[in-house]
Formats: structure tokens, sequence, C-alpha cells
């Protein structure tokens, strides 16, 4: 994207083929420090997500390496959101119960209310 002037980022699309990363590694590298916590989220859409090995890991590759518990959330909202596309919902349901992680999503909630119009008016500005 440029503006008028010619300033702007520069740059192309990369394909990400994520469904070929190996979860194990990737939680691996997050563990060490050699990926950033972030990629937690994507997890469920990778090979082998479905394992209870693999999501027993990234509850405990979650803990260690996420602070904030709003942070937290935020990946368990969006990593649940990711296994329901990758048809690995139940077992990431399953494997997130067992330590009682399980939690609503307050942004995914509120995203429901404004879907159904139960927003408050003020909520919306």
């Amino acid at each position: 994207m440029r503006a008028a002037n010619g300033d702007g980022l520069f740059g192309r699309p990369a394909l990400w083929e994520i469904a070929k990363d190996v979860a194990a590694e990737e939680l691996e590298k997050v563990a060490s420090g050699a990926r950033p916590w972030s990629i937690l989220a994507w997890v469920p859409l990778m090979a082998g997500a479905d394992q209870e090995t693999i999501i027993a890991r990234w509850r405990e590759a979650l803990e260690a390496v996420v602070t904030a518990a709003r942070h937290r959330r935020a990946i368990r909202a969006v990593s649940l959101t990711f296994a329901q596309l990758a048809l690995n919902r139940h077992e990431w349901d399953r494997g997130l119960k067992e330590d009682g992680i399980m939690g609503e999503s307050i942004i995914f909630n509120e995203m429901r209310k404004i879907g159904t119009g139960r927003v408050r008016e003020g909520a919306r500005r």
C-alpha cells in the first residue's frame, strides 16, 4: 500500500501452508523462545494437533509463556475457533476441560451479542 506521496508499506503476501507444519515441533519452538507465543493460537490447524499429547503440551506452553491472563483467554478463544475449522474441536474441548481452563471468550460473547442486537447502544460507539 502506498499513500499519494509514495510512502507506505512494501511487501508481498506470503503463503503459509499451516496444515503442513508439525504441531509438536512448533510447540517446542514456542517453549524455547524460538517462536513468539502468538503461534499457540495457530496450533489447532497444524499436523498432529488432534492428539491428546499435543493438546496437553499446548496447555503447558500456554501457561509457561503467556503471563497475562487476558492473553491466555484470547489465545484459547482463537485456538478453539481454529480447532472448529480444523474439525478437531471435540478433542480440544476434551483436552482443555481436563485442567479446567475452558472459559468463555469475552470477545466472542460480545460478537454474539452484536450479531443478535442485544448489545447496549452505548457499547456500539
